[in-house]
């Protein structure tokens, strides 16, 4: 639109390090520049005219020049307002950096010239960011010493700048690995686990992707190394499995975290521990009252012979089968995995005999039913992974007897009595890359395999939904985002959605990715899938209605109505939240929120002779969010509310007379009595009233006496 560019500010000392917000209808550029002759940076300001690029205030107006240097500026808006935020020196010999901003209105007056201190900690805060929900600022920034140990910090801010939150909160601290990072969703947020400097970390996280917990769950840190985590849940709680070294002899270990993320075992629950074999790769699956945990045990000395067993556990972490059941029968079945469907166990493996897939059904008595063939062909299969629907089962395994060297993604329905739906398999992603690492769930409609596509050493996350008919959706994948090559993919299906008419839950994908360069650490990183090929958008943006902005409001309840939002994707229902409030600000102690409503109308009973502001906020099934484009005030009055109660009714009357003709009590304000608009209080304010509580008349009108 600006082929040649727009000149905001063309300062001959120079300006740098460039922000930018919208507040609906100009742009707020931020920017750090150098002015009075000062070798020192301040932070300056332009608003730019979004409708024509037209810069309303040319080279900038000052928003810090405060001593020392500010830099490093961001902006972000809500409502009709702009917050700047920005490393500042002026401490520096006490506190090192610290985060400095104010709140910048659209008519370019600038709340604190100077700045507000928003962080003053020992070490230095530098690098800032800001964004908005709408309502609240969230400020982040780099917290930490020079040379090592920074952290991400941040904490919440109001419209004016004051922090919501007694203490920042660190975000992500980890320096080291993180891998093979496994989750599920409890009901009420997920649980994530993986394996970093061998030892077992956790996090939980909302609906929304938020981090819960403050600092990462320390699962187990036992001597030596804790590796391959699997995880379920039971009855709102977790519970976590790993390989353990600690007697120099991989063996099973587990540990129970509650639903706030508290361990109960931190040293671990011995699940099986043999020095005679090492017991590696578990899987994990619950029944509705109790574990069942598989392993592959080996066999021999080489480490070259192995079979699957398994314990169940209790949600107490009580052993309930002193020795392991035996699973499998051969030398060389390993890399298990289970679910649980249709009142029983299935749980799958890879035979290295012949590189097939096979599995064996067990019940919740831990009866094991015979072994028998999931993918029996020609070339190589490994690595399956199993979901249930909640009665039958999906299995899916990385497939070389197509395009040898390079492995795809197969799959094949199984019913909960052992029958192999599709024995010749079910082709899901069949490129001429490799595809490995599948994993697999189910979304309450739909199965969702995920897996790695790796491309001239790449790595690319996939996705694929499989109906309960083996109908592959999406034939080779729907991209999610860029991974590490080497990592291993985990999905789990989330909370169900919150619109009326849908069966679809939200699903996690975790992955590893680095944090930056090829260098540096890999980082357990999740994603979440909606159901849909498309990306979950927001509603469309919408206006308010009635009351107009500075409408006087005479009825009670007040109606107020708005335009309903209409969202891109199909499935999604929309659910408004309205805000409504005496202050402008919409301080949360002047607010009413009501939310999970359905149209987009509500009745609401407010206080009389009150100025209120009230806006909508459109949020669809997974949390996408979008606000009314407007903030409305209206002033509520109820004239002929003469006593002052709040209603109008006989009592009024009664109030009215006896001021007139017994030296009652004068109305207050006098203008309350005044009931006709004629600027007098008299017999004719009496009339009015009556005609309009028992004749049908006009209602009352706003005094002027």
């Amino acid at each position: 639109m600006d082929s040649s560019g727009i000149d905001i500010s063309t300062d001959p000392r120079g300006q740098d390090s460039p922000s930018c917000a919208s507040n609906g209808e100009n742009f707020l550029v931020s920017f750090n520049t150098y002015r009075c002759d000062s070798a020192y940076g301040d932070i300056y300001a332009s608003r730019i005219r979004a409708e024509d690029g037209a810069v309303l205030d040319t080279d900038g107006f000052v928003v810090c020049p405060a001593l020392k240097e500010q830099r490093k500026s961001k902006t972000a808006s809500i409502n009709n307002s702009y917050f700047v935020i920005w490393e500042d020196e002026r401490n520096f010999d006490s506190t090192g950096y610290d985060i400095y901003g104010t709140e910048v209105t659209s008519d370019a007056i600038v709340a604190d010239l100077g700045g507000r201190r928003i962080t003053s900690f020992i070490y230095s805060e530098i690098s800032p960011g800001i964004s908005s929900d709408g309502m609240n600022y969230l400020a982040i920034w780099e917290s930490g010493d020079y040379g090592q140990f920074w952290d991400i910090a941040g904490i919440r801010l109001d419209t004016l700048g004051q922090t919501l939150d007694p203490n920042p909160y660190v975000i992500s601290r980890s320096c080291d690995a993180q891998l093979s990072g496994v989750s599920v969703w409890n009901g009420s947020s997920y649980l994530a686990v993986w394996e970093e400097n061998q030892d077992i970390y956790g996090a939980r996280i909302d609906r929304f992707g938020n981090l819960l917990d403050p600092t990462t769950i320390k699962v187990c840190s036992a001597a030596e190394d804790q590796l391959a985590p699997s995880l379920s849940t039971g009855d709102g709680n977790f519970l976590a499995v790993w390989e353990d070294f600690r007697h120099q002899n991989f063996d099973i270990y587990g540990a129970r975290i509650d639903s706030t993320g508290m361990v109960s075992d931190s040293a671990g629950i011995p699940i099986q521990v043999d020095p005679t074999s090492a017991q590696r790769h578990p899987g994990i699956a619950f029944d509705g009252t109790n574990f069942l945990i598989v392993w592959h045990k080996t066999l021999d000395s080489s480490g070259a012979s192995f079979k699957i067993e398994g314990k169940r556990v209790s949600k107490s972490g009580e052993m309930i089968d002193p020795e392991p059941i035996s699973i499998s029968s051969g030398d060389k079945q390993r890399y298990a995995d289970i679910a649980f469907g249709g009142g029983k166990f299935l749980v799958v493996w890879v035979d290295e005999n012949f590189w097939d897939i096979y599995g064996a059904l067990v019940d919740t008595n831990g009866m094991v039913y015979p072994p028998f063939g999931i993918r029996i062909t020609n070339g190589m299969q490994q690595n399956p992974k199993v979901a249930s629907d909640g009665e039958n089962f999906l299995v899916v395994w990385e497939d070389f007897g197509t395009h040898w060297p390079d492995a795809h993604i197969y799959g094949t329905r199984v019913t909960s009595s052992g029958q192999v739906l599709d024995p010749g398999g079910i082709e899901i992603a069949l490129t001429y890359d490799t595809e490995e690492h599948p994993s697999v769930t189910f979304d309450g409609r739909n199965y969702v395999v995920s897996w790695n596509k790796i491309v001239w050493e790449t790595g690319y996350l996939y996705t694929s939904r499989v109906t309960l008919n083996g109908t592959v959706l999406d034939m080779d994948g729907i991209l999610i985002t860029e991974i590490s090559p080497y990592s291993y993919t985990s999905i789990s299906s989330g909370p169900k959605s919150i619109g009326v008419g849908s069966l679809t839950r939200q699903s996690l994908l975790l992955y590893s990715r680095y944090q930056g360069d090829s260098y540096n650490s890999l980082r357990t990183t999740g994603a979440f899938f909606w159901g849909e090929p498309e990306p979950n958008l927001p509603p469309s943006s919408f206006s308010l209605l009635l009351p107009m902005n500075q409408d006087t409001v005479l009825i009670k309840p007040v109606p107020l109505d708005w335009e309903d939002a209409i969202d891109p994707n199909p499935s999604d229902g929309v659910i408004y939240t309205l805000y409504i409030s005496s202050s402008p600000q919409f301080n949360s102690e002047s607010t009413s929120i009501i939310d999970g409503l359905n149209t987009s109308q509500y009745y609401a009973s407010l206080a009389n002779s009150q100025i209120y502001w009230w806006k909508v906020k459109a949020d669809d099934k997974w949390g996408e969010s979008s606000w009314s484009n407007e903030v409305f005030s209206f002033d509520l009055e109820n004239y002929g509310d003469v006593n002052g109660n709040g209603n109008i009714d006989i009592g009024d009357v009664v109030f009215l007379v006896n001021y007139l003709y017994r030296k009652g009590p004068s109305p207050s304000p006098i203008s309350r009595g005044d009931i006709n608009g004629d600027c007098r209080v008299e017999i004719g304010d009496v009339v009015h009233l009556i005609n309009y509580l028992f004749k049908g008349g006009p209602q009352p009108l706003k005094g002027c006496a």
